[in-house]
């Protein structure tokens, strides 16, 4: 399960089958951490690197060091979007192009290619199947047999195709595309301790990351004894998410 946010993303690892592997882990980076920023770098021959290896270059190339680029998922080249992504981060105007879609891409100094915002994803998601671990044991490609994708909720149903498309093209099958709120939910309705079988409650789910918050109701509904862990979830509405994050206090502050 890969969940990626505006500035950082994290990993749990599923195994219902049993063997080698837990039932359920944090998968850890190579730096032994539960968390990785959603940063993809570039070295001066094109050499890439994730999380906090890219973090590195930010200070010696800051155009080779990409970071907030989720946002422009599936965004048009001339919108607003990308419009508030360059007054944020104005040292990329010289290095944001357009796709032949219209869509996003960036021309890292050293690098042939444009690299489009889906191969960004796609880089993110092949360094964990390929370099995170549970325990002492390495996914790997040959062990990880299909990822499911948490899903921001301002993301509409093209961002959603696209982040999908970006996982796919490491070479792994989506099986689940699951929203964010909806995640959380499903973790509290099969772990909560204070109601058993057959008792209604409606749950008021909200999240803040980097740039977004957002915040949904549902009502859940445990299913079954408190050892088999089963649950019924309903989404009682849309999620309302707005563009305000951690990363954006401190100028909100500053601005007052």
């Amino acid at each position: 399960v890969i969940d990626i946010g505006d500035e950082y993303m994290k990993v749990a690892a599923v195994n219902p089958r049993g063997g080698d592997y837990p039932l359920f882990d944090i998968a850890l980076n190579e730096q032994s951490e539960r968390k990785t920023s959603v940063v993809v770098g570039f070295e001066q021959d094109g050499e890439m690197r994730v999380g906090e290896d890219g973090i590195a270059l930010k200070v010696r190339a800051p155009t080779r060091c990409l970071y907030g680029f989720m946002e422009l998922l599936g965004a048009e080249f001339s919108g607003s979007v990308v419009k508030q992504f360059l007054g944020e981060n104005p040292q990329f105007a010289d290095v944001l192009v357009p796709t032949p879609r219209g869509t996003v891409a960036f021309k890292v100094p050293g690098v042939s290619d444009e690299v489009p915002v889906e191969v960004l994803i796609a880089y993110l998601v092949r360094s964990v199947v390929s370099k995170f671990s549970v325990g002492d044991i390495l996914l790997g490609t040959d062990s990880v047999s299909e990822i499911a994708l948490i899903v921001p909720e301002h993301f509409d149903e093209v961002q959603t195709g696209l982040l999908k498309q970006a996982a796919e093209l490491v070479g792994v099958r989506v099986s689940a595309l699951v929203p964010q709120l909806a995640a959380a939910i499903i973790d509290y309705a099969v772990g909560g301790q204070n109601s058993g079988a057959g008792a209604k409650q409606t749950v008021l789910g909200y999240g803040m990351g980097g740039l977004h918050a957002a915040a949904a109701a549902f009502q859940v509904e445990r299913t079954g004894a408190k050892s088999k862990k089963k649950a019924t979830v309903i989404a009682l509405g849309p999620a309302i998410s707005e563009r305000m994050g951690a990363v954006m206090f401190p100028s909100a502050v500053a601005a007052l």
